[in-house]
């Protein structure tokens, strides 16, 4: 088995202003418990996992026992706004060699069926691994209603020769993967100018002040995935089938929290309730850092307050 190393990222500024809407304080602490379980599974299978994130970030997690925390995150151009969610996840990746698997912090890698799933896929000489292909069932429908809004606000973004406008097809990155050095530079040289793009429309910003789930990121970071990788024809994997998503991530013992749904009570009681379980250690030492956090931010406020939410 290929000795992958695994990353997280955490560039903190759109928790601190209020992603989704959900409140900042409870959005930094619910955070540290999932970055704290899944790291855990990681290290429960004898890999390496480091951390890519900002001052802040380091303060919220230098509890987790990395291999190594880097303060990549720091230099995060100022002009990038935090409605760009997943922006510090490829100024990371950029930094990293070939086959780093970077993963969201609400995924969890249970056991060695997922990496040996891995295994097979990079032995079919796949370009890209990434979690699922999501796509709009009927395509004479409109139907995915996360996707539309957001594409419909980056109306006036100039698209890579090869992305579709209205797509209805992308990739789900909460794992990501790349193999392939040519794929991995043309993705992010058009990553990081739409990014920079977004980030001086006003009319973007007014659509994201109106509906909090306009989210540019759907588009540039998971249909672009999928458009170039299928424009360019590059081989991708995939970990699991989106349409029976629970049954084959159960097959290789993969999960994964998305949406905002991720900080309702229920999921936080089960992810607090897992940690203690498969780590007991470092469920008191989450305890004791998230209590530490919601101080430090209760008497901290201007890192939060009087901020534009997006």
């Amino acid at each position: 088995m290929k000795d992958f190393t695994f990353i997280h990222t955490n560039w903190t500024k759109p928790a601190l202003n209020g992603r989704w809407g959900v409140n900042s304080i409870e959005q930094i602490i619910n955070n540290i418990w999932y970055y704290s379980l899944s790291a855990a599974y990681v290290k429960r299978l004898g890999k390496a996992i480091e951390l890519h994130t900002d001052n802040f970030g380091k303060l919220c997690l230098d509890h987790i026992p990395y291999n190594k925390i880097h303060l990549t995150l720091n230099s995060i151009p100022k002009y990038i706004k935090p409605y760009m969610w997943a922006y510090g996840k490829f100024h990371a990746l950029k930094r990293c060699p070939l086959n780093t698997i970077h993963i969201d912090a609400d995924v969890f890698i249970k056991s060695p069926r997922c990496l040996n799933k891995v295994n097979d896929l990079l032995s079919s000489r796949c370009d890209a691994i990434v979690q699922c292909h999501e796509f709009v069932v009927n395509p004479n429908k409109w139907n995915y209603a996360i996707y539309k809004p957001s594409t419909e606000a980056l109306r006036k973004l100039r698209y890579p020769e090869w992305a579709d406008r209205n797509g209805k097809n992308a990739y789900n990155t909460g794992f990501v993967l790349f193999n392939n050095q040519t794929l991995k530079n043309e993705y992010l040289k058009e990553y990081f100018r739409c990014s920079k793009d977004c980030c001086v429309d006003l009319d973007l910003e007014k659509s994201l002040r109106n509906d909090e789930h306009v989210c540019p990121d759907l588009v540039i970071e998971q249909q672009f995935l999928y458009d170039v990788i299928n424009k360019k024809h590059f081989k991708v994997g995939l970990l699991i089938n989106w349409l029976n998503s629970n049954k084959t991530a159960d097959q290789i013992d993969y999960q994964h929290i998305i949406g905002k749904g991720k900080y309702n009570a229920n999921n936080m009681y089960m992810c607090k309730k897992t940690l203690m379980t498969i780590n007991y250690e470092l469920y008191m030492k989450t305890l004791n850092k998230t209590n530490y956090i919601r101080e430090y931010l209760n008497k901290n406020k201007n890192l939060y307050e009087n901020k534009i939410k997006f």
